[in-house]
């Protein structure tokens, strides 16, 4: 069997080539992430570098009108330290979970912009340091709207590669660059926002929510997320999504922490494109998250809440948690007060501190803020996980405890 690995364009890297040199004084854009290419000098790194005028290294924004064409040209270049056997043809543009640029298979017909290429499918090898220039045309044809294009540029390896320490298991190392084509004329933003589900990714759950844009050029949506269960907010999340292209859609997804309540939720999602100022959002929209085959929930494992004496002063707190998912490196713990079934205060018992993955005790003191009044006193935990990037707030656990205390 064997694994393909895709660079894409949309990051890019740079990186000045110290035997060749595209043009003279232009630096080599390398796209994609470190991991592109293997670091080892026994694998092939190779990469695609737009050659045009600006000598910005990228395809971005071409401008050809309709009934028009233009010569462009992409150089292959050998940045490692072996030989390379390589492939490079033209793809289709997707849009990755999240946003950002993929290229389709080879396999996959020519549509949309794609079709607009002629592009020559070939292999060639490389030596160390040495490029391949390759001059393509792209042909707009007469009824094109104004708008953006995309398509991409590929090339990888002619065959599975050998992973250091993967046993059986082969590679394909793949390297793609997005061609940005703009018609020119009038451009419309806009975009649209399906119907969330939860599914299962990676081995956790999450929420999907579908995104297409209606417009005819590129949106980069952000905003916020809040789920919320019987009206208290249990998840508040900041959203910044990559590019989705005019006319595609893709998916915004937000991992669920394993340790997440199952139960029916209320999703409320607003998300806008700064640069256009067009919006799109989700209000109150019902999810289920299911029971997990695993279960992975913090659960209480003891609690005792005390007197110090019959006169009370103040109240012993030893808390047992169970954590049976993996460590959580920031999380708050709540203790929630009732006098007699109202709720008097909200102490924090930890912040930001550390959930270890099994058990965890926690223990202190309660002194009311205005002195024990008479009347039953009960007592609620609630622990959530705190994303210390984006802000998150998740609420994992929220249950009442088994400890009264009665005052005269």
């Amino acid at each position: 069997m064997y694994w393909v690995r895709r660079l894409t364009c949309m990051v890019m890297l740079i990186a000045v080539l110290a035997q060749t040199s595209p043009a003279a004084g232009q630096d080599v854009i390398v796209s994609g992430t470190p991991e592109a290419t293997q670091a080892a000098s026994s694998a092939p790194r190779f990469a695609l570098v737009a050659l045009d005028e600006e000598k910005t290294g990228r395809f971005s924004d071409v401008e050809i009108a309709p009934g028009d064409s233009r010569q462009l040209t992409v150089a292959v270049v050998n940045v490692g330290e072996v030989h390379a056997h390589l492939r490079t043809y033209k793809a289709n543009a997707l849009v990755s979970i999240n946003g950002g640029f993929v290229s389709d298979e080879e396999t996959t017909a020519p549509v949309g912009s794609t079709a607009w290429i002629d592009y020559p499918t070939v292999e060639l090898e490389l030596g160390p340091g040495e490029q391949r220039d390759i001059a393509f045309t792209v042909s707009v044809p007469d009824d094109a709207v104004p708008g953006q294009y995309i398509s991409g540029l590929v090339v990888e390896t002619t065959g599975a590669l050998e992973i250091a320490g993967g046993g059986t298991l082969d590679q394909v190392l793949a390297y793609s660059i997005s061609i940005g084509i703009l018609v020119p004329g009038e451009l419309t933003y806009g975009f649209e926002l399906g119907e969330p589900d939860v599914i299962q990714s990676a081995g956790s759950q999450a929420i999907q929510v579908p995104v297409m844009n209606t417009g005819t050029y590129l949106l980069r949506p952000s905003g916020e997320i809040i789920l919320q269960q019987d009206g208290e907010v249990v998840l508040r999340s900041s959203v910044e999504m990559g590019s989705v292209y005019a006319g595609l859609s893709t998916e915004l997804e937000i991992i669920l922490p394993d340790q997440m309540l199952p139960g029916d939720y209320e999703l409320s999602l607003d998300l806008r494109d700064e640069r256009s100022g067009s919006e799109a959002s989700l209000e109150s929209v019902h999810i289920t998250v299911s029971e997990p085959a695993d279960p992975k929930g913090v659960s209480v494992l003891s609690a005792a809440i005390q007197p110090n004496a019959e006169e009370i002063v103040f109240a012993s707190i030893d808390v047992t948690l169970n954590n049976g998912g993996q460590q959580i490196p920031a999380s708050n713990v709540t203790l929630d007060v009732m006098r007699d079934g109202e709720l008097v205060e909200s102490v924090p018992l930890a912040t930001n501190q550390i959930l270890l993955s099994g058990e965890n005790r926690i223990t202190d003191r309660y002194i009311p803020e205005e002195m024990w009044e008479s009347g039953t006193y009960t007592f609620s935990i609630k622990v959530s996980a705190v994303d210390p990037n984006g802000g998150r707030e998740t609420v994992l656990l929220d249950e009442e405890l088994d400890a009264t205390i009665v005052v005269p």
